[in-house]
């Protein structure tokens, strides 16, 4: 399920919800589309992600801007309607140099056996 999210901040992190969202559906980090789970607690904020990662990509190549498309037609939907901006650069560009900002540390990206985790924390 795609949501339209706001841009804004959540106790002073500047990530947009959209980021995490529109790298998982056209980036190719899942198999299928199915309800993403999002946790507040009061030191981090957890999205956990049904599904495994596909074999050629890895948690380093999400660092570093790794691009992976399963579904062409979806990502351009995605970025026609201002979803993503550059495939794949979300991650590096505004998720992981947003928490440096915010409070010097770097989100946990954790793929286990069924699912993908992005932690960030407060």
């Amino acid at each position: 399920m795609i949501l339209k999210g706001k841009r804004g901040k959540l106790d002073g992190i500047g990530v947009n919800e959209n980021e995490i969202g529109s790298d998982r559906m056209c980036g190719g980090y899942t198999i299928s589309v199915v309800d993403v789970e999002l946790s507040i607690y009061g030191d981090r904020l957890e999205i956990i992600s049904p599904g495994r990662l596909p074999n050629t990509v890895t948690v380093e190549k999400i660092k570093s801007g790794y691009r992976a498309s399963r579904n062409e037609l979806i990502k351009e939907v995605l970025r026609d309607y201002r979803y993503i901006e550059a495939p794949g650069l979300g991650v590096p560009r505004k998720i992981i140099k947003g928490m440096r900002e915010h409070n010097d540390t770097e989100p946990d990206l954790i793929e286990e056996e069924d699912r993908f985790i992005v932690r960030l924390w407060k």
